[in-house]
């Protein structure tokens, strides 16, 4: 029993510690790609520990006479190198799952996405967050799937 108890201490220490470091939150501008159509949005990011990120938006789209808006959240994994006191370069992946409305219609989207990030800091806390990620949808209404892209832009605040 003694041995369990200072095993769960020692986790604890262990996972509190991880969550502490790099804690950050943020938003900005996005630009969403499917079927060859971009729209705009927005979005907020949380970074939660070193290498993980919660993130949501909301993009703006036009199909011919149709126009909609898609609500997303997700997940990513990132692996942040150093390249100078400046800059931090990090490839990342993760998953979205995306509501949209078109026309009455519903539609929701799960994306698998992977790509290259660049954080550029102006302070200790303050940077700006970029982001090129490239995605592949799976449609979980109509059964179907397709290839996307998201471009970010960002100010984010080290917490």
């Amino acid at each position: 029993m003694k041995r369990l108890v200072m095993l769960a201490l020692c986790l604890l220490v262990l996972v509190s510690g991880a969550f502490a470091l790099d804690k950050a939150v943020g938003g900005g501008t996005l630009f969403h790609n499917i079927e060859d159509n971009w729209g705009p949005g927005v979005f907020v990011f949380f970074g939660i520990g070193q290498f993980v990120e919660l993130n949501a938006g909301v993009s703006f789209y036009t199909f011919g006479d149709e126009s909609f808006t898609s609500f997303q959240g997700g997940i990513y994994g990132k692996y942040p190198i150093p390249l100078s006191d400046m800059f931090v370069f990090f490839p990342t992946a993760g998953l979205d799952i995306e509501y949209a409305s078109i026309g009455g219609n519903s539609d929701i989207l799960l994306w698998g996405r992977g790509g290259l990030g660049l954080d550029i800091f102006f302070s200790e806390r303050l940077f700006l967050r970029t982001h090129v990620i490239a995605g592949y949808a799976y449609d979980l209404t109509y059964d179907a799937s397709g290839f996307g892209m998201l471009i970010k832009v960002g100010l984010g605040w080290m917490l």
